[in-house]
């Protein structure tokens, strides 16, 4: 990758950001400013640059969403291996990699929710709160911990911090304490103690730290206003005395000081290193100059340290309309004037999914839902339940999965209609329900029947309409990411759960004294925090910001409420003014033809309604469409990478002429216009294109195009049967030309003919298989099902695999339903990671020069811990009975649990029975070997494209047949998989055995 063009498309402050290679930096980036742009930049640029590797890099993230948003955008910039995580999802892989060797024994159950556990210790001691209560108590556990203070020092720290206990601080201590004391006897961990304890370990074990400190050496921490002490405490513990840092953050998002957080890491950063870099992102692209003024305009009003240094943003949009002020006169009428200036920007085209009502508690919820439900407009409410946790959410995953698997290779009717027609059994009908837990399950239910919809619309990269395989793969991507659909309808939020997110309309609702700053904002330093607070909520608009208050709470009652004192300054004189008409330059996007308003992207991008008529050269469409299906073959791409269908539409209507004209295509960017702009305008001439576009760039030999057939995307190609019948299925080989099927790809192909007719939420745990006859990788194979058993928790199958009418293969499956148990392992074996070990590829090279054309582009990468097998048969003293070897699948793999267990079915056959080899110090050259039997177990979930580590060892060999058994382990030490097969091993040679 060429550094420089990593750089391409950003702005000075960005470029500035992303060329300060080495820490300590520190990156203050206003809101809308583009900071995770700069961030992923500054990342690739580095890997780009050679300054450091992708696997030695941890970017620190608040949320599993955020992390993932960073490691797609750093997929899109050429280093897909950067670890992306929250502190809590590092430290808990750190924590459980290391445990068998620090502490051993049981490890303890990590609890996501301390309420259980608060509510017992709180009986323990006489105390009996009410649900509320139990989450008073629970923050202020989490508080106490996060900011190092023990049980018995509670009501000292309290006083000393001015902190509200939500009781006596002596009752809020003895709760404190016998919360303790529970997870101590009943082995438990919470968050707090996961860092606490993955901080003190690294601290205290100087060869842990080494290994920490080897394997990360270059930091980019994200909300660096957010940190509290203990995550400041273990950022500490992975540096050393290091300073490879890179932090973002901006002190006027600080709001979460009453948890813990603390922005005075962020603001004496540069005290703490006076060599550091420090850049300053003030360039707004979210918002309208009239947005960013009144964002400016109230943090310039703070009077706190945290903010005193504050950025002035500078708006780079065109100009929007004014900002509406706007006094009712009791909440129930505010709320009926939201709703109904709601319904005029609807009609105006602004879609429901970017509109947001902001309100500074959940209890001013309620007034809001009425009244949009009385102007019939939808609305969800966000803050509660996480999505992918709630329970209908639950069950219809469930019930999705089990429909793909039944509609495989059968005709399916259109996505729409089935994903309907399950969820209405569920509940889903044509309207809102009363009721709001109704309402929300209805909701839930209806944003999964919304995103079947918008997926239906749009083709797929193969140009073909999606499928329920293809809904549940989104499905299962999402729930990865914790990245929800999106709900058609108006969003209810409270100001901290708005931050990180943006909407082209948002209500600041409620803003009077008493609610913000909120009445128990006592302190300056509360008070500040309270203006921060509603200073993010005026900077999740984009276009439309509307504020309002109501003088009293009843209709007919006193009004004796005064406005928040942070729109002083901000109101205007006359309330005239909050009437004003949109004064946008350029106006709504309207059909060019019936001169509607265009809400839709695509309708936007064609400049015209769908339905409406539209003039274009349809041969000119003809050409454009088989140029692209040409050079996606080429690049071997998605098409939609190349130009979405709506885009190749807007190119044969407005048939640009020039770069220019070809730019002012929606669709068209930097990046597209540099690769194929030529092709594109060449075609709108009448040309056929000079040169395929990306030719020079994806090139390669008919050799090497041969050797790309073992490429992970065709190796899971041939693992995705044909169904021929219900319990038939037909498989093909890879075109790799050998003189039999390998034993892996025929288990996994059975597996996963066996796992079709399982129901998805049923788990393989073990097979039995048995190689018969070779397989002939020129012709088919056909795997025939036999369903032996449907029981209550377990599921058996039987595969046959038949060629040339004989049985080559037999395999018995069994899956589980999953259920609570007994847990123990034995410890994994303490080897060097990988990333300090060369791959099998690389020490083939350095011997022999040249990599086998099989192993050079094989998808599962092998790293050898020991020997290898012909280094044993050079040198006696390396002969050994165990081989241990990390692998991992060379490529990023679906989420679905079967994938990933076929793979490592595939992948547990490659080097298993060398082990026997490596005992006597034989290479292959002299052997003949063959996988007479196979068996496996599965123990727990893990992923195929991460590190995993095969500890293979040889316990006897005899005759012609020699025994091996492995056990597989995840990077953090969790025993996955066992593992044992006996091969045929004959010595064809003269020699004998060594």
């Amino acid at each position: 990758m060429d550094p420089d063009r990593v750089l391409e498309g950003l702005d000075p402050e960005q470029t500035e950001a992303a060329r300060a290679l080495r820490g300590p930096v520190c990156i203050l980036a206003g809101a809308g400013t583009g900071k995770t742009r700069a961030v992923t930049h500054r990342i690739a640029h580095a890997v780009a640059s050679g300054v450091v590797s992708e696997q030695q890099i941890l970017a620190v993230t608040f949320t599993a969403r955020a992390a993932g948003e960073m490691r797609g955008r750093l997929r899109s910039l050429g280093a897909p291996r950067v670890q992306a995580r929250t502190f809590h999802a590092a430290a808990l892989r750190q924590l459980g990699f290391f445990w068998p060797q620090v502490i051993g024994g049981e490890k303890p159950k990590l609890i996501e929710s301390k309420l259980s556990v608060v509510a017992r210790a709180a009986n323990s001691v006489g105390q009996q709160p009410d649900r509320l209560g139990l989450r008073d108590l629970a923050s202020e556990i989490e508080w106490a911990k996060v900011t190092q203070v023990r049980p018995s020092d509670y009501d000292k720290a309290v006083a000393k911090s001015g902190r509200q206990a939500p009781m006596n601080a002596g009752e809020v201590a003895r709760v404190f304490e016998a919360y303790e004391e529970l997870c101590r006897e009943h082995n438990l961990l919470d968050f707090e103690s996961m860092l606490e304890l993955t901080a003190g370990m690294i601290t205290e074990y100087p060869a842990i730290a080494q290994r920490v400190r080897d394997q990360y050496r270059y930091f980019v921490v994200d909300e660096f206003q957010d940190v509290n002490p203990l995550q400041k405490l273990l950022l500490d513990a992975w540096l050393g005395d290091r300073d490879d840092l890179c932090v973002v953050g901006d002190p006027s998002q600080t709001i979460y000081s009453f948890a813990g957080a603390t922005p005075s890491y962020l603001t004496g950063f540069a005290n703490r290193y006076p060599h550091a870099t420090v850049v300053r992102l003030v360039r707004d692209y979210r918002s309208t100059p009239q947005v960013v003024r009144v964002a400016n305009h109230v943090i310039a009003q703070a009077r706190d340290t945290t903010s005193a240094n504050h950025l002035t943003l500078q708006a780079q949009r065109p100009e929007g309309p004014d900002p509406l002020y706007q006094e009712y006169d009791d909440e129930p009428a505010e709320a009926t004037g939201v709703a109904r200036k709601i319904s005029v920007l609807l009609e105006d085209g602004t879609p429901a999914s970017q509109i947001a009502v902001l309100v500074r508690t959940n209890s001013q919820s309620a007034s809001y839902e009425q009244a949009l439900a009385d102007e019939g407009v939808p609305f969800t409410v966000r803050g509660t339940t996480r999505f992918f946790e709630r329970p209908e959410i639950k069950q219809a995953v469930h019930t999705l999965r089990g429909a793909r698997h039944a509609a495989a290779d059968e005709v399916a009717e259109p996505l729409v209609a089935t994903v309907r027609g399950l969820l209405a059994q569920m509940g889903l009908t044509d309207s809102a329900p009363e009721g709001r837990q109704a309402r929300e399950r209805w909701e839930s239910l209806s944003a999964l029947a919304q995103l079947a919809e918008d997926m239906a619309a749009t083709p797929g990269p193969d140009g073909r309409a999606a499928t329920m395989g293809t809904f549940v793969e989104e499905l299962e991507t999402r729930m990865a990411t914790e990245h929800a659909p999106g709900f058609e309808g108006v969003t209810i939020a409270s100001l901290h759960s708005a931050k990180g997110l943006e909407w082209d309309a948002v209500f600041l609702v409620g803003l009077t004294e008493g609610m913000i700053p909120i009445i128990y904002a006592e302190t300056d330093e509360q008070v500040e925090e309270e203006r921060r607070l509603f200073y993010v909520g005026v900077t999740r608009a984009r276009e439309h910001l509307a504020m309002s208050w109501s003088l009293s709470r009843s209709p007919g009652g006193r009004k004796s409420r005064k406005p928040s004192r942070f729109l002083d300054g901000l109101r205007p004189a006359s309330p005239s003014t909050a009437n004003r008409r949109d004064r946008r330059k350029g106006g709504t996007a309207r059909c060019r033809v019936c001169s509607n308003v265009l809400s839709d992207a695509t309708e936007r991008k064609l400049g015209r309604c769908v339905d409406c008529p539209s003039t274009y050269d349809e041969a000119l469409l003809e050409r454009l469409r088989d140029w692209r299906k040409r050079t996606c073959q080429e690049q071997k791409v998605p098409a939609y990478v190349i130009f979405t269908d709506a885009t190749l539409q807007a190119i044969a209507e407005q048939e640009p002429s020039s770069v220019s004209q070809l730019t002012a295509v929606s669709g068209v960017g930097p990046a597209k216009l540099d690769r194929y702009g030529e092709a594109v305008l060449a075609l709108v001439a009448g040309r056929e294109p000079a040169g395929r576009p990306g030719t020079e760039r994806t090139r390669m030999s008919e050799h090497d195009a041969e050797l790309r057939g073992q490429s992970l995307a065709d190796l899971l190609r041939v693992l995705d049967l044909e169904r021929i019948e219900v319990n038939i299925f037909r498989g093909i080989s890879p075109a790799e030309g050998p003189q039999r099927v390998f034993g892996g790809l025929v288990a996994g192909q059975a597996l996963v003919a066996a796992g079709r007719t399982v129901p998805a939420e049923r788990y393989v745990h073990s097979l039995h298989a048995y190689f018969i006859r070779p397989g002939d990788p020129t012709v088919p194979i056909v795997y025939e099902v036999d369903r032996v058993r449907d029981g209550r928790s377990f599921t058996t199958r039987r595969v046959v695999a038949v060629q040339h009418g004989k049985a080559i293969f037999t395999l018995s499956a069994s899956f589980h339903k999953e259920e609570p148990g007994l847990d123990h392992q034995i410890p994994m074996p303490d080897v060097p990671p990988p990333e300090d070990l060369l791959s099998t590829r690389e020490r083939l090279r350095e011997a022999f020069g040249k990599v086998p054309n099989f192993v050079q582009w094989h998808p599962i990468e092998m790293r050898p811990v020991g020997a290898m097998s012909f280094e044993a048969e050079r040198d006696p003293d390396l002969r050994t009975a165990t081989n241990p070897v990390w692998f991992k699948v060379d490529g990023e793999l679906p989420d679905d649990r079967l994938t990933q267990v076929c793979l490592m079915t595939y992948a547990s056959d490659m080097t298993l029975l060398d082990t026997v080899l490596l005992r006597h110090g034989r290479s292959f050259a002299g052997i003949a070997m063959a996988s007479l039997d196979h068996a496996m177990w599965f123990h727990r979930p893990f992923r195929a494209d991460e590190w995993l580590l095969y500890a293979q060892e040889s316990p006897t060999a005899q005759g012609a047949r020699g025994l091996a058994r492995g056990l597989v382990y995840t990077r953090d030490g969790h025993l996955v998989c066992s593992v044992v097969q006996e091969g045929m091993i004959r010595v064809v040679d003269a020699e004998g055995w060594a």
